[in-house]
């Protein structure tokens, strides 16, 4: 029985073991572990070296800490007295806090500080375009004000003269008057001249080929005015095709479509089956139509997240379009040679037929094969080109060679880069503008790339750059794409296998700043007066550019910097050179529109290849692939001297910017619940339970054709009905019952918070205090560092409570189905008093002296906290008003409802802007105040990314 065992037990000396045990070294701890969690505790020096075993380094660390008799060590642990365990692990604890906190502190004043900058560069830049256009009004006020001045100067000078010489000097005046007027009506006239031989040298063509008559007569004898209906064309007004009998059979759609493509369906009528077959196309995989806020017609990529105003397949069906056309003009040339015998016309004219009826910015320059096709042009007018742009060539000189060697010093050299998709490796060209009408092929470049490195290709063909005979070098970089060598086609890099090492062309060097732009060096051998480049050909590693350049050994070099702006679907940069004798010149310029193609300078001492190679380190590159995103908008990039302004979603100077919607987010299997976001991470809480995480900055560097970057968080088996989100955690609300508290370090959960009878409906949280309520009507306030019940609010309303929100100054609102909003101290939570809204409250949002309320009757009802009483209603939405966000610095409020729509209101002016895009209705608006992007969400299962469009001129 029992008595006889606990008699054995004390007689056999166990009892007093245990005793004199707990009273010793209770906690036992492995010495691992005790250098792991406690090593980081003592001062550096008297850390616990590097080398040592367990046993010593743990010992060492002790004696740091504890005091001789608090501890003891055996062979494979440490035996702790009691009390001491706790003790460390409390140092630890605050050790991490303090290390934390001044972690971001540093971080709060970086980003206050970037703040504060945008501001103050905001500020300068208004300065500016005020300055400016207050110039602007002053000169044409002392313009008119000079007129007005000579004016009366003249009458006054003629008032003081006798009659004849008065009437002398008037008629003189009026003759000088009338001399300017024939100026203006000779230029009218040459202008005139000069279309006229135009229009009949084509009159001539057409005749002589058979392409067309000038006129053109119907069955009835009416007239069709070919001029007339080509004008109409190219002023966007189009003819009403039911008026030509001609096209009576041909669906007015698809004469739409072709003049939309650049035909003249007067000519062009064997062409039409283009524009028909363009509008049978179905949309290529992965493309959606979609409609803007102003109910505008756009496409989107659901992979790429690419838009574009025009059909995918529209620049396909225009190239093909341009293609016949050029075909049928050399075909319809040549059989009127072979009957006739006469001169042959040109096919420069024929595009030149072409490019009146074309409505689009296509360049219809002819594109010659090689450079040396180009240069061979025997025309006057092309070899006036070639001379003015490369310069006179030497007897038996390879043309091509002009592309490897130096510009030509004067002018810049302008270039067009364009890129194709269409293969399995990307395939980047470049020709060369000689003038309006000619472009001439330079290079080919086709990237390749391996688990090492990454490797360019430069063919002076247009085949294949990896297998062409006129290879004209390669490029190499690796992984991290920060260093790029350029060099000949040699791939012996020290002459160390064929006893000929490869000539080095250049080096680019890119540095990512935290803040800022992102810095551009380019090094190439220096040029002589004669225009011969200094020769590197290593044979050791140590002779190689970039080690002479890191060395500070650059006599033989060139060094140009400058800084390279990057915004989704555009960029710019420019290259100054860092030499004394021209410190300062610009030698290199490019740009990237938004459609996609570059337009590229350069001058002395670069040349084609260097460039080209600086621009390709540019594309293929990972601290500029937000290049390769699709534009937020389609008004071009957003520059003022070099610096890339940050548009904010708030009003300036009493109007709300044009906001649209840049990315849509999915991966959802059912509706949005709720949201939130922190830095460039956003949360959206599912009808299922789930928890999805996007990781932004991942979402806008995607490569073309990857997904985007997401977790999953699964802790909750009901809908997600809010979310809190700070830089370390984040808390969910569900219709389970239950509260989660997330580690953002590891998204696991650190706690589950029970106590709510039912689902749980809305969160605030401030410092470390959670609020919660829910369906069953009670207010619960919570610690979220030790997961601990603070206060119990048994009943706070009549009925169950929707929202809850508090204000940094000690205020909370709370919101019900009862119709009611209470206002509450959080000090003691005793209750200030209550708000009749009128309507069901879904929604609150509060501030330093209002409270705003979504309700149920589509109004937002605004309150003064002061008085508790009413300001003013808040109306436009159609549907419930389901959700608020409240951006205090900027005074603009956010709110989002059933009618599908997200309002953007804007609390000092009172306007309005709408933005639409949603299915189906929403429930959760957020603001991230860092970013500038507004997430919207709703039963449509997407979330929705909306930015502000950057002012045009700034």
């Amino acid at each position: 029985d029992t008595d006889t065992v606990m008699r054995q037990l004390r007689c056999s000396g166990v009892l007093e073991a245990v005793r004199v045990f707990g009273m010793g070294y209770p906690d036992r701890v492995q010495h691992s572990e005790v250098v792991s969690r406690f090593g980081c505790i003592p001062p550096l020096e008297q850390q616990a070296k590097d080398g040592l075993d367990d046993k010593a380094a743990c010992e060492m660390t002790l004696n740091a800490l504890l005091q001789p008799n608090d501890f003891a060590l055996g062979r494979t642990k440490a035996f702790l007295k009691s009390g001491v365990l706790a003790r460390l692990r409390l140092q630890r604890v605050q050790l991490v806090a303090s290390k934390a906190s001044f972690i971001q502190a540093r971080m709060r004043g970086m980003m206050n500080r970037k703040i504060w900058h945008e501001a103050g560069q905001s500020l300068l830049d208004r300065k500016a375009t005020e300055a400016a256009e207050k110039r602007r009004a002053d000169e044409l006020v002392d313009c008119l004000r000079e007129e007005e001045a000579a004016k009366k100067a003249r009458e006054l000078v003629l008032s003081k003269m006798d009659k004849k010489s008065a009437e002398k000097a008037r008629k003189l005046f009026e003759t000088e008057q009338a001399t300017l007027k024939q100026e203006e009506l000779d230029a009218a006239i040459e202008a005139g001249r000069r279309k006229t031989e135009e229009e009949a040298y084509l009159h001539a063509f057409e005749l002589e080929s058979g392409v067309a008559k000038h006129k053109r007569h119907t069955k009835e004898g009416a007239t069709v005015d070919l001029d007339e209906f080509q004008a109409a064309i190219r002023l966007g007004k189009m003819p009403h095709f039911s008026d030509l009998p001609e096209f009576r059979k041909m669906p007015k759609d698809v004469l739409e479509y072709a003049a939309y493509l650049g035909m003249d369906p007067t000519i062009d009528k064997d062409l039409l089956w283009i524009a028909e077959e363009a509008l049978k196309a179905p949309d290529p995989p992965g493309w959606e139509e979609c409609l803007d806020q102003r109910g505008l017609l756009y496409f989107v990529n659901e992979t790429t997240g690419q838009t574009s105003r025009h059909h995918p397949m529209a620049e396909y069906y225009q190239a093909l379009y341009f293609k016949m056309k050029t075909k049928k003009g050399e075909t319809v040339i040549k059989q009127g040679a072979s009957r006739r015998g006469s001169k042959v016309t040109p096919p420069a004219q024929v595009m030149a037929s072409f490019k009146r009826q074309n409505t689009f910015d296509i360049e219809l320059g002819p594109t010659y094969t090689s450079m040396a096709k180009a240069l061979q042009c025997t025309t006057p007018r092309s070899t006036k080109l070639v001379a003015a742009k490369f310069g006179n060539l030497q007897p038996r000189t390879d043309v091509r060679s002009l592309l490897v060697n130096p510009a030509r010093l004067g002018a810049m050299s302008e270039s067009i880069l364009s890129k194709d998709n269409s293969g399995v490796f990307a395939k980047i060209a470049l020709h060369l503008a000689l003038a309006e009408d000619y472009r001439a092929f330079g290079f080919h470049a086709t990237k390749h790339s391996n688990s090492k490195h990454t490797e360019v290709v430069l063919s002076l063909d247009e085949a294949d750059g990896a297998s062409s005979n006129g290879e004209a070098g390669r490029m190499r970089t690796n992984l991290k794409a920060q260093e790029w060598i350029m060099y000949d086609d040699n791939a012996d890099a020290y002459g160390i296998k064929t006893g000929k090492p490869r000539v080095e062309l250049g080096l680019i060097l890119f540095r990512k700043r935290m803040v800022g732009p992102i810095e551009a060096e380019l090094i190439i051998p220096r040029v002589d007066a004669k225009g011969v480049a200094k020769v590197y050909a290593p044979t050791t590693p140590a002779e190689a550019m970039i080690e002479q350049y890191k060395a500070g050994r650059t006599l033989d070099l060139h060094v140009l910097s400058g800084f390279i702006i990057v915004q989704p679907g555009a960029g710019a940069v420019e290259l100054t050179c860092q030499d004394k004798s021209i410190k300062g010149k610009v030698l290199f310029k490019a740009v990237k529109h938004v459609d996609g193609t570059w337009s590229m300078s350069y001058t002395h001492p670069l040349s084609a290849l260097q460039a080209f190679n600086f621009l390709l380190s540019l594309i293929h590159n990972p601290v500029t692939c937000a290049l390769d995103v699709a534009p937020k908008t389609d008004f071009g990039s957003s520059f003022l001297d070099g610096r890339k302004m940050a548009p904010d979603l708030a009003a300036r100077n009493g109007a709300l910017p044009q906001i649209v919607n840049t990315k849509d987010l999915k991966c959802l299997s059912d509706a949005v619940f709720s949201l939130a976001v922190v830095d460039n991470v956003v949360f959206a809480g599912g009808q299922s339970g789930t928890i999805r995480v996007w990781h932004m900055d991942h979402y806008i560097n995607l490569a073309q054709g990857a997904k985007p970057e997401l977790d999953t968080l699964v802790g909750h088996w009901a809908a997600v009905n809010t979310l809190i989100a700070t830089s370390e955690i984040l808390v969910s609300g569900s219709e389970d019952k239950t509260i989660v508290v997330w580690d953002l370090a590891t998204l696991k959960p650190r706690g589950t918070l029970l106590g709510h009878t039912w689902g749980v409906t809305t969160l605030a949280l401030f410092g470390s205090t959670l609020v919660s309520g829910g369906d069953d009507k009670s207010l619960r306030v919570w610690d979220v560092k030790t997961l601990a019940s603070v206060k119990i609010v048994e009943v706070a309303h009549a009925l169950w409570i929707r929202c809850i929100a508090v204000h940094k100054s000690g205020t909370c609102a709370t919101g019900s189905a009862d119709k009611s909003v209470r206002i509450w101290k959080t000090k003691d939570w005793s209750l200030v008093g209550s708000l009749n809204a009128s309507s069901d409250v879904y929604a609150l949002a509060i501030g330093a002296d209002k409270v705003y309320a979504a309700c149920s009757d589509c109004r937002i009802r605004v309150w003064l906290l002061g008085t508790l009483q009413k300001s003013h209603i808040f109306m436009g939405h159609t549907g419930t008003v389901r959700s608020l966000f409240l951006d205090e610095s900027t005074s603009t409020l956010y709110s989002a409802a059933e009618d599908k729509r997200v309002k953007v209101w804007d609390l000092k002016s009172g306007q309005c802007a709408t933005l639409f895009g949603h299915s189906r209705f929403l429930r959760a608006v957020t603001y991230n105040s860092t970013t500038k992007a507004l997430y919207s969400g709703g039963d449509d299962a997407t979330v929705k990314m909306w930015e502000a469009v950057p002012a045009m001129g700034k």
